[in-house]
């Protein structure tokens, strides 16, 4: 489907992260303070005697793509362990905080203020920028799969926060709908006289409607049940329509080389660690099938600190596959899918 709009080339998606100075991104949008919040509140959470999290706040969980109980301790970020599944490797938060546990004064006061943090960091004008270019990148990676559509098709943003994503849906010529949770973020995008839900996703709140396209941005990561998430995405999906989700890369060249200090590695909120291939498996798993899968966001900059040696053999750890044609480039990073970023495009089975 030829929108008629200017492309939006991967490229300039990474030259918003400023490659001579890739710090740059994280103190203009200030995600290092964000950052030393989660930390805060983290170290804040009742411990018990030996420092560990209380486990009264926790529920324990199998893996959420094989539901294999076994899995080994990688690391503890924030005083979250994080799990590899012994049956088939996937990276998961393991055990996580209870969504139903009783939310104490205390509790609530922190929600709050993590909440109004994290408004700030995505109101900003430099922010809301960037975002809104990845937005209309990724929703031009949905059209090109798409032949016709009506002519107002539906959208559905699944996590649409302060609707830059609907803004850009609709300029698009979509009939959009928003679902988002966050008080904050909800009152944002109806200023721009969005329809949104504010509740989490299910179905159920769609019962006579249907999508010609769903997009979910950096949700799938905070969800317990990831597979029966996209399951009930299925649902309100149109014969014949589309679903991209994106979510942070846990098999990224920058995550490798940082480790437990990646910004994904975060229990207290990131309870699943995606890759191209795990995420694909999500998405089969709940009966969607793959129609692309790529990766943006190179992290080039950060890349660049690293000795080139010391980041061959982090790769040849990972992906031995890769070793012979290794380039420090960010479209070698990408087509690689060694991107920040995955995103994969699903439809229902044919």
């Amino acid at each position: 489907m030829n929108s008629g709009k200017k492309t939006i080339h991967r490229d300039e998606l990474d030259q918003t992260l400023n490659r001579e100075d890739p710090l740059a991104y994280v103190r203009r949008t200030g995600r290092d303070t964000l950052e030393e919040r989660f930390r805060a509140f983290a170290n804040a959470l009742p411990r018990t005697d030996d420092g560990g999290l209380d486990p009264a706040l926790l529920c324990d969980r199998p893996c959420p793509l094989c539901a294999c109980r076994d899995s080994e301790e990688l690391f503890t970020k924030y005083g979250f362990p994080i799990h590899a599944c012994d049956r088939c490797g996937f990276e998961f938060a393991r055990p996580m905080l209870d969504p139903d546990r009783e939310l104490t004064p205390a509790d609530r006061e922190w929600t709050e203020r993590m909440a109004a943090d994290h408004l700030a960091f995505i109101t900003k004008s430099f922010y809301r920028d960037c975002a809104t270019r990845r937005f209309e990148y990724e929703l031009q990676q949905v059209l090109s799969l798409i032949e016709t559509l009506p002519s107002r098709p539906a959208f559905l943003e699944v996590g649409s926060s302060i609707g830059l994503g609907l803004s850009v849906a609709a300029r698009y010529g979509f009939e959009v709908v928003g679902v988002e949770p966050d008080r904050g973020a909800a009152d944002w995008a109806e200023r721009y006289g969005f329809e949104v839900h504010r509740d989490y996703f299910r179905a159920d709140l769609f019962p006579d409607r249907k999508f010609d396209v769903v997009m979910t941005l950096d949700v799938l990561e905070h969800v317990p049940d990831p597979v029966g998430f996209l399951r009930e995405i299925r649902k309100v999906l149109k014969p014949g329509g589309l679903v991209l989700v994106q979510v942070p890369n846990a098999g990224a060249l920058i995550t490798w080389l940082e480790g437990s200090r990646n910004q994904i590695y975060n229990g207290l909120i990131h309870l699943n660690y995606f890759d191209p291939a795990s995420l694909n498996r999500t998405a089969l798993t709940a009966g969607l099938n793959p129609r692309r899968t790529t990766s943006f966001l190179s992290e080039l900059g950060k890349i660049l600190a690293f000795d080139r040696d010391h980041i061959r053999e982090v790769i040849a750890r990972h992906r031995p596959d890769l070793v012979d044609g290794f380039e420090l480039h960010q479209d070698w990073i990408n087509d690689s899918g060694l991107g920040y970023k995955v995103l994969g495009i699903y439809a229902e089975p044919e």
